[in-house]
């Protein structure tokens, strides 16, 4: 509340917002976003409801919505940050990381720099888990976009590519991962982000029929979260 002579009463009286019910229904109808109005509600005398703009002179009404309008703009850049970091990546990849897979990636190109990206090898984490470890030497592969967002690294076991290898794939629209790890007797298909292996993208699933129908020796497949 703020003391202002009112001309309508003719003494000093108290000027307040008013909030009443229609407000708190606006708040919920806009899932709060009516807030940021609330600091342009005019102060009105709580005796006879005259407006504080038609009390006093306008430069001291202006304060508090200049504040809000700062307010909004600082919102709108961390709105703007915060879209940029997550909403064009994850959801998917930020635009950072993906700019640089597309660098990388062109064509089958520095497919082992892909994979040392952070939210790459978070990615790859969250898939293989505790078997990221043994990736790690599996030095020979390439890289590859199937479609406009769909990125697929394989990757083997330097002169075993046969019997030892894998795919990784990474949706960089929604940030979706899965993969395949193959050996000389299974090939093990890790589910990832994926509900179930029908979700899985037609290329990963192209991979594992393809590894586990070998013409040297069958693999067994194996679905894992």
């Amino acid at each position: 509340m703020e003391m202002i002579f009112c001309p309508n009463c003719n003494k000093l009286t108290g000027y307040k917002r008013v909030i009443g019910f229609g407000t708190f229904f606006a708040v919920l109808l806009t899932a709060g976003f009516w807030l940021l109005a609330l600091p342009f509600y005019p102060k009105r005398c709580i005796t006879c409801g005259l407006g504080k703009s038609e009390s006093v002179s306008w430069t001291r009404t202006w304060r508090a919505p200049a504040l809000a309008g700062i307010a909004i703009i600082v919102l709108v850049i961390l709105y703007g940050y915060v879209s940029d970091r997550f909403i064009d990546g994850r959801h998917g990849l930020s635009k950072n990381t993906v700019e640089q897979m597309r660098a990388d990636l062109v064509p089958y190109g520095n497919w082992y720099h892909t994979m040392q990206l952070g939210e790459m090898r978070q990615a790859e984490r969250r898939v293989f888990g505790a078997r990221v470890a043994e990736i790690e030497h599996y030095m020979t592969g390439s890289g590859q976009w199937a479609g406009t967002d769909l990125a697929v690294i394989k990757f083997c076991k330097p002169h075993d590519c046969g019997d030892h290898g894998g795919v990784f794939s990474i949706d960089v629209s929604t940030g979706r991962a899965a993969g395949e790890l193959r050996s000389e007797s299974e090939v093990i298909v890790y589910l990832g982000d994926y509900g179930n292996a029908d979700e899985l993208p037609s290329f990963l699933k192209s991979e594992v029929e393809g590894d586990s129908s070998d013409v040297v020796s069958r693999r067994n497949v194996v679905y894992v979260h």
